[in-house]
Order: structure tokens, then C-alpha cells, then sequence
């Protein structure tokens, strides 16, 4: 969903923000203290996926969307259909940051196919990425970064991208932070 969708002559601005993997990845499933909180990231499972599918829908919920698209009635539902798909999934990579024991969000990554012609013929995609809305978590979004940067180093994937709404500051300033550049724009039309 990035791009800019043009709404009754309005545009909302979202911006695609490619990342340059760190030199620095953490190790799965070992804990560390940040600002003075312990975060283990930890590969998710099946058990998990109904917290992850109410951080998912917390924040899809929040998103300014364009006119034309919306959440289904059973989005929860469906999304949980298909990230269950992606615990299994080869090119996928779904983790979790648990902090004092509780989840305290998820991040999925997958590799795909960049675009003909242009190197590198694969990038790394954040395809999702959510936190507990309700609690703070020092460091649990940079540890799961962190652990999809492992993930696709592992796997020889240096470029990965991830897709952000242009109306959250919030959003916007942690894949900036972490040295995200901006790299094109996609528009959107409702016919």
C-alpha cells in the first residue's frame, strides 16, 4: 500500500522506504536488554497467531485508507488464514518480540523477485509489522528488525524494502531512523 492515492482531487502520500540491511543482527531467541528491557525475538507459531492478527488489525484498523478499499468483515480471520501459510513458507519469515514473557509484536519478511532487468534480482519485503498498541516496549521494533536483517543476510538478500503510510509520522521516523531512503511512489486509482 505505498504510493499516493488520489481521493476527489486530495492526495494521501505513502512512500515505499528502502532499507539497506545493518551490519549488526541479533540472535534468534536470545534475550537482550534494551533501554532496560529484556526482548527475546523468537520465530512465531500457530499458537501465536491470534495476537498477532489483533496487533495486525489494530494497526490496519488506524491506517487513513483510500476511498475504494477497506478491512473486510472477517479480516482477522483472513489474515490468520494467510499468515499460518506463511509459518511454513520457505521465503517467508515471521518472528516475534516477547517482552517479560507477553508478545510485543511481530514482524514478517519475505523474499521476492525484484524487477526484470535491474540488480539484485532478489530483495528482502516487509510485508508486516505491528506492535502492541497498549503496552511500551523499548527496542522490541528495532530487535525484530534486527532479526529479519539476520534472516535475509542468511540468505544473501542485502536490499529489502518495506511499505508505510506518508500520514504516520511515527511510522515514518522509525524506518528513517533505521537509515530507510525513500525510492518511488506508487498511485492508486478507485475506476
Amino acid at each position: 500500500m505505498s504510493g499516493t492515492y488520489c481521493n476527489e482531487g486530495r492526495r494521501i502520500h505513502k512512500t515505499r522506504i528502502a532499507l539497506i540491511a545493518r551490519s549488526s543482527a541479533i540472535m534468534l531467541g536470545m534475550p537482550f536488554v534494551l533501554d532496560g528491557a529484556m526482548i527475546r525475538v523468537r520465530p512465531a507459531r500457530e499458537a501465536d497467531l491470534d495476537r498477532l492478527a489483533q496487533f495486525w488489525y489494530e494497526r490496519a484498523a488506524l491506517t487513513p485508507l483510500p476511498r475504494g478499499l477497506s478491512l473486510r468483515p472477517d479480516a482477522r480471520a483472513h489474515w490468520c488464514a494467510s499468515a499460518q501459510t506463511w509459518l511454513t513458507a520457505p521465503d517467508w519469515c515471521v518472528l516475534v518480540a516477547e517482552a517479560d514473557d507477553e508478545l510485543a509484536g511481530f514482524a514478517a519478511g519475505r523474499i521476492v523477485d525484484g524487477p526484470p532487468g535491474f540488480s539484485p534480482t532478489e530483495y528482502g519485503d516487509i510485508a508486516a509489522f505491528a506492535l502492541d498498541g497498549h503496552a511500551y516496549h523499548p527496542g522490541a521494533g528495532r530487535a525484530l528488525v534486527d532479526g529479519l536483517q539476520g534472516w535475509f543476510h542468511e540468505r544473501g538478500v542485502t536490499r529489502v524494502c518495506v511499505t508505510i503510510p506518508k500520514p504516520s509520522a511515527v511510522e515514518q521516523a522509525f524506518w528513517r531512523a533505521l537509515r530507510g531512503e525513500s525510492w518511488d511512489e506508487t498511485l492508486w486509482w478507485t475506476w
